[in-house]
Parts: structure tokens; sequence; C-alpha cells
């Protein structure tokens, strides 16, 4: 029994990738804990824009879900338990 590859959503990633990749050698090696913060915010905010544009493995719905139970459980006089 073979596994379905989901070459699709592979491709999607590996375009994200190449996007954060290009996005953090924007920024100059200039030594210290501020470039490392930089290049990995820079990196994760790159990535994170480009899956979720892409809707890479479903990553668009899941954030909307996740969004969407948010906002019901921050709703002002919604019921706390």
């Amino acid at each position: 029994m073979r596994l379905p590859i989901p070459a699709m959503d592979i491709a999607k990633i590996l375009v994200a990738c190449l996007a954060m990749v290009g996005a953090v050698e924007l920024i100059p090696a200039f030594g210290g804990m501020l470039e490392l913060v930089l290049k990995a915010g820079t990196g994760m905010l790159a990535y994170a824009l480009c899956v979720t544009s892409l809707d890479a493995a479903g990553a668009r719905s899941f954030a909307s879900n996740v969004i969407s139970k948010l906002k019901s459980r921050l709703k002002p006089g919604a019921a706390t338990s």
C-alpha cells in the first residue's frame, strides 16, 4: 500500500522556503544577537506569509479557524468558564 505524496503542497512549501531564504539574505551580516533576532523574525514572517497566501497544506483554512475561535472567545459579553 503506497502513501499519497502531496506534490502540490510540497511545491508550495518549497516556494515558501525559498522566499524565506531570500528575505533573510537581504539582512546584512553585522553579527550579534540583534542580527539573529532580525533574521529569525524576518524568516518566520516571510515563511508564514507565503505558506498562508499559497494555502499550503490548508494553512489558510487553519489560520482562519483559529482566528474565528479567538474572536468568539474575546467577544465582549461572551460567557467565560
